[in-house]
């Protein structure tokens, strides 16, 4: 009988940590998927003998919750079979953090959500020192999650890539140079404030949200600052989830076809990042993702590569012919709602309508044939609170707030 009561105490015991075990996964895992990983971009300058700081630019979607005052980089040799990490510092002085970055071109062809291109940018510092020399150090960062799969809904839905871990890295080769050509400072595409000396007040701006048009022609700058003279050569890469392991491309779209485009392939300059592009148009408005690689040389030798990812957000173009239903032409009633709300439009049409949570999660969508006025119905268990409407089809663009009261 002892023996039977000591099972069953030890029984609930393990229950009772597996319930604990639970909730801390679940806090954990909430705590990530609220920092929404967007873009994040890394680069490096030589110290001291083989001591370098490493500079993250995070951009993270706007009204973010949770930004660690500390990350983490792994940095991996497999020459030197090493596996280590390297601690970054949110840098408060240097950097003015959780500022808002603006796209590189405003948006031209309707009334696209601007929530879609809102980034804001936090910057972190730390130094590492490298164990050896070697000709395949990476430093890498990864985090949950990538914004975001195709069921995070229009604006921030991908079309190109799955949903998958964000993923970026960086190569250094410091064994096939001169300790001399050690000595570098890697390129740098977005920078405002750079701890280089002689240019502390130096403004590098490249920003890594793109809004583009359909059917209208660009040349997408993904030019970069070079402090030491060294030669450059462009690429695109494919987008990653972890080391060695690429996001795969969804149905019609691949390395050299990564946007709808009416240049296939799509094409880089490999001298100045530079890349050539006409938007062709897409099954909805939507974004896209595009890998940019840039290798440096000196002297004819490889000192390493720097990464990063930029986001496409492709609409309707003005100059199309297709007319954009502003708000006065599209009414949601009632607002507030106990759940169930009218959406009426001045004509037929598809579209879809996709209601987000503040954290910008999908939490509805339907799609709509041919129809002026539908009513909806929001699933029992969604909580009260604010949500956001989108409604997006071949001619109407609209996003509003919503407050469920039930």
């Amino acid at each position: 009988m002892n023996l039977l009561s000591s099972l069953i105490n030890i029984l609930v015991r393990m229950r009772i940590l597996g319930y604990l075990f639970l909730l801390i996964c679940i806090g954990s895992y909430s705590k990530v998927l609220a920092t929404h990983g967007s873009h994040t971009e890394i680069s490096y300058r030589w110290i001291q003998d083989s001591t370098y700081e490493i500079t993250l630019w995070s951009f993270r979607r706007c009204e973010v919750r949770n930004i660690p005052n500390t990350i983490s980089l792994r940095v991996i040799s497999q020459n030197l079979n090493y596996k280590g990490t390297v601690s970054l510092h949110l840098d408060t002085i240097a950097a003015n953090n959780s500022a808002l970055v603006k796209p590189n071109m405003p948006f031209e062809c309707g009334d696209f959500d601007t929530i879609a291109t809102c980034r804001q940018q936090y910057v972190y510092r730390g130094t590492w020192r490298s164990s050896g020399r070697s000709n395949d150090w990476i430093l890498y960062y990864q985090e949950c999650c990538r914004i975001g799969g195709r069921l995070d809904g229009p604006p921030w839905g991908l079309e190109n890539i799955e949903y998958t871990t964000f993923y970026i890295e960086i190569g250094i080769d410091n064994l096939t140079i001169s300790p001399e050509d050690a000595r570098n400072i890697s390129p740098i595409w977005h920078n405002p404030l750079p701890h280089i000396q002689n240019h502390l007040n130096d403004t590098v701006i490249n920003y890594p949200v793109n809004t583009l048009c359909q059917n209208k022609s660009y040349n997408l700058d993904q030019g970069v600052k070079e402090y030491d003279g060294d030669s450059l050569v462009f690429n695109f890469f494919h987008p990653q989830s972890a080391n060695n392991d690429t996001v795969p491309y969804r149905l019609n779209y691949s390395l050299i076809n990564p946007i709808p485009s009416k240049t296939i392939p799509l094409k880089i300059d490999q001298n100045n990042g530079i890349i050539f592009i006409n938007p062709s148009s897409p099954l909805e408005s939507g974004s896209f993702v595009l890998g940019i690689q840039v290798d440096e040389y000196r002297n004819g030798n490889h000192l390493g590569y720097i990464r990063r990812e930029i986001y496409l957000h492709i609409t309707d173009s003005v100059s199309n012919g297709i007319t954009q239903i502003n708000k006065s032409k599209l009414l949601i009633y009632p607002n507030p709602s106990p759940g169930n709300f009218t959406i009426a439009i001045n004509q037929s049409q598809d579209f879809i309508v996709s209601v987000l949570n503040t954290d910008g999660r999908l939490v509805y969508r339907k799609s709509i044939v041919n129809e002026s006025e539908i009513s909806i119905f929001l699933p029992s268990e969604l909580n009260n609170g604010l949500y956001f409407i989108q409604v997006i089809g071949k001619a109407v663009n609209h996003r509003e707030k919503f407050v469920l009261v039930r």
